[in-house]
């Protein structure tokens, strides 16, 4: 039944696509034999199968290969399957259910040594002959690396148990040799225990493993994969290492992996290696990735479900590189990240056509963000084309801090371009539009309730579901407006119409009273930039024919030699190199009124006995704040003598030029800015943010990786603090100190910005599995 088809599923549906595909039964179809060996896998089951003889079933094919068929039912596996070469694992459909038995331990009551093939263990009861397990304590931990820790049971002779060598990656295991992976030689059966282990230590057994391992020419279709993840006891993750736990592990080449369910492992399938097909299959609640990349060549992955995972789709930029990959029509929704971590030597990789939104950082990211990488440089890819996509209303965490350091950095926007090479970056649809969908409340809510009973206003009978737990909502009455996060959206209450409604869990009581006649609440976009594209590498790329509007701050945000930016439609910006990150990414919507922020005449400011008004200003000739403090216990302080008025929820940036040098030999102090209320009171519940240096773009460690200056000498720096109003409006005054060491410093050119209004961030989710996860690796 071979034949060509031109179409791919997207999801459980069809897209038009030109890629040539050989058809596969469909789902819950009966496969034939044919010519090639066909055997059931329940046939091989015996009580003493680790597999439920699916493992028996495969080995007892001939060398050319075969199919191995498994009936509809759990089928609980024990060790990692290995597929070997010209082998077809097909099921019944999702009904086929293949799932890791929970995770165990058992308690070593003899050191062991190095070397050893065996261990003396507390309690053999579960264990047989096959079963996989790590080999480990508490100095000797479980992880990526560490294949060669990696055993299968060979035979228990009371309570003694034999280990050999489990053959599971390539010819070994990946172990780590300072910065380097490398594929330690280790053929099945070979070689000891890796490291001595200690009954001080808490040595033992534990049973993590991959689910399968294919050779070259696999095709497993028409099945599930269950890792099991609510019986994998986080807290043997805690205290021994993670282990690897895929669903598919990376093996051989040309595979072809179609309408599966892998989901509950820690990593659903690596498809580093060659000319390997991932089609229309589910990818979900899996710890970091759906769908892996270290090193994939000649890699479709096309018309894929990928959600409720750590990441949807990760390159694996510094292990190995990937080349001629191509990510089409895939569904990519609810990850952390829905493409991640593009960058190192990955090359001619096309990203198009995929529906990528509600991620809770970016939906593609290259490079590493926006700082160093571990490694202490920062990583491009080039010739990639990405076209053709749908990305919106990422950013779903909400952290809207640029954090400074590590390769994790936040980048508020849908697409993360850093440092690309010669690529392209055209016809994509990136927006957010979450800010398109208004409710009204339905009844009265009091002040100090936590629950909203709202409606659509309209007879949507889907308009409840884009609503979901952690979004965020502004509500307003004209009069009054707070932020709150969903808890929960609530019962779907039946209304007259027969539509459903929300019944809204907030997070925190609302502050105000508001009427159903006057009160609208609309969802809050979260997505502040659709493109980013930039970086000290960034160079040869175009960004063209792009729709990228109705983000919360800008459209494109851009850098980079030769680049080309044109046709694109919405709001375009260039980097400004000697603004900051979070000045680039945030700009000002507008300048306060502020009274002589430059400080020339002395009438609007209240000075302590230990500041004045003195020359030269910053620029020369103008006057300046001096503050002096000479003694201990002294305070030199200075008070805007009239208020300007901070709009509700919203974000303040105020920054100043200073200067600070220490009296004696101690190290200078910078000068405290803030914006105090009423009686000296500090706004937003006493923060009373103390300044800091400001380093400009063109000097931050992502353009040139140098320490940022401290505050000392003479040289004038920029320093800025951010505070955020509360729910109403209020006067605030400028409050300027120098206290604790003996120092002399200087202020000049104080600006007040305003951003737009932000919802505040979530509380942690601690039921995010992929978070607690990556904690532990």
């Amino acid at each position: 039944m071979d034949r060509a088809v031109t179409a791919i599923g997207l999801g459980w549906g069809v897209v038009a696509t030109g890629c040539l595909m050989t058809a596969l039964p469909a789902w819950g179809e009966a496969p034939g034999k044919g010519s090639r060996a066909y055997l059931v896998a329940t046939d091989f089951a015996t009580p003493d199968s680790v597999t439920g003889g699916i493992q028996e079933a495969v080995d007892a094919l001939p060398p050319e290969g075969g199919e191995v068929y498994v009936p509809a039912g759990t089928h609980v596996i024990g060790r990692t399957l290995i597929i070997k070469d010209g082998v077809t694992l097909s099921g019944a459909g999702p009904g086929s259910i293949i799932k890791k038995n929970a995770a165990f331990r058992v308690n070593l009551v003899e050191d062991a040594r190095k070397g050893h093939d065996y261990v003396v263990v507390d309690d053999v009861s579960r264990l047989k002959p096959g079963m996989a397990f790590f080999a480990v304590d508490k100095k000797h931990r479980a992880g990526i690396y560490s294949m060669a820790k990696f055993f299968a049971i060979d035979r228990i002779e009371g309570s003694r148990v034999y280990l050999k060598r489990f053959y599971s990656q390539g010819a070994g295991g990946l172990v780590k040799q300072g910065d380097r992976v490398v594929l330690k030689r280790l053929q099945e059966g070979e070689g000891g225990l890796e490291d001595d282990l200690t009954v001080a230590d808490e040595a033992c057994l534990v049973n993590w493993f991959s689910m399968a391992r294919p050779g070259d020419r696999v095709t497993i279709c028409d099945l599930a994969l269950n890792g099991n993840r609510e019986e994998q006891l986080p807290e043997l993750v805690r205290a021994y290492g993670g282990g690897i736990h895929h669903g598919i592990q990376r093996g051989g080449s040309h595979w072809r992996i179609e309408r599966i369910l892998v989901y509950g492992t820690a990593l659903g399938i690596n498809v580093g290696g060659y000319d390997k097909v991932v089609h229309n299959c589910e990818f979900f609640d899996n710890w970091f990735d759906g769908i892996h990349s270290g090193g994939g060549i000649r890699v479709a992955i096309t018309g894929n479900r990928i959600y409720r995972n750590g990441n949807g789709i990760r390159f694996c930029k510094g292990y190995d590189f990937n080349a001629n990959v191509i990510v089409s029509g895939n569904i990519i929704f609810g990850n952390y990240i829905g493409i991640d971590w593009l960058g190192g030597e990955d090359r001619n990789i096309t990203i198009s056509g995929n529906q990528i939104y509600r991620n809770c950082f970016g939906g593609i990211v290259s490079g590493t963000g926006l700082g160093q990488g571990k490694e202490g440089r920062t990583y491009g890819a080039r010739n990639i084309v990405i076209s053709d996509n749908a990305v919106y209303s990422n950013c779903q965490e909400r952290d809207y801090r640029i954090r400074a350091s590590g390769g994790r950095d936040l980048a508020p926007a849908g697409m993360v371009l850093v440092n690309l090479t010669n690529s392209v970056v055209t016809g994509n649809r990136v927006y957010d539009e979450l800010g398109e969908y208004v409710l009204k409340i339905r009844e009265r809510a009091e002040a100090g309730q936590k629950r909203v009973n709202a409606s659509w206003g309209y007879g949507r009978s889907i308009a409840p579901a884009v609503l979901m737990s952690g979004d965020h909502i502004l509500i307003s009455d004209g009069s009054h407006q707070e932020f709150h996060q969903v808890v929960d959206p609530g019962t779907r209450r039946p209304m007259g119409d027969g539509a459903p409604h929300p019944l809204l869990i907030l997070a925190d009581p609302l502050a105000f009273t508001y009427e159903p006649e006057k009160t609208e609440i609309r969802i809050v976009g979260s997505q502040p930039w659709g493109i980013f594209i930039g970086g000290p590498e960034a160079r040869g790329n175009v960004v063209a024919n792009n729709v990228v509007s109705g983000n919360s701050v800008g459209g494109i945000l851009w850098d980079g030699e030769d680049t080309v930016v044109q046709n694109n439609t919405g709001p375009v910006a260039r980097l400004d190199l000697d603004r900051t990150l979070e000045e680039n990414f945030f700009p000002a919507e507008g300048r306060a009124d502020l009274p002589n922020t430059g400080f020339e005449a002395k009438g609007e400011w209240v000075l302590s006995e230990s500041a004045s008004l003195a020359r030269p200003g910053r620029t020369g000739g103008k006057q300046a704040l001096r503050l002096r403090v000479s003694r201990d216990g002294e305070v030199a302080e200075a008070v805007s003598a009239r208020s300007v008025t901070l709009q509700p929820n919203t974000v303040y940036r105020l920054s100043a030029w200073v200067r600070s040098s220490a009296l004696e030999e101690s190290q200078p102090v910078l000068p405290s800015l803030s914006l105090c209320g009423r009686e000296g009171e500090a706004l937003s519940g006493g923060l009373d943010v103390q300044t800091r240096p400001v380093v400009p773009l063109r000097r931050h460690p992502l353009y040139q990786p140098k320490p940022a200056p401290g505050a000392g000498g003479e040289a004038w720096v920029r320093t800025a603090a951010e505070i955020t109003t509360g729910p109403a409006p209020v006067d605030a005054r400028i409050s300027i100190r120098l206290e604790g060491a003996r120092s002399e410093a200087w202020v000049d050119d104080i600006v007040l910005e305003s951003r737009k209004p932000l919802a505040k961030a979530p509380a942690p989710d601690n039921d995010n599995q992929w978070k607690r996860w990556s904690q532990y690796w």
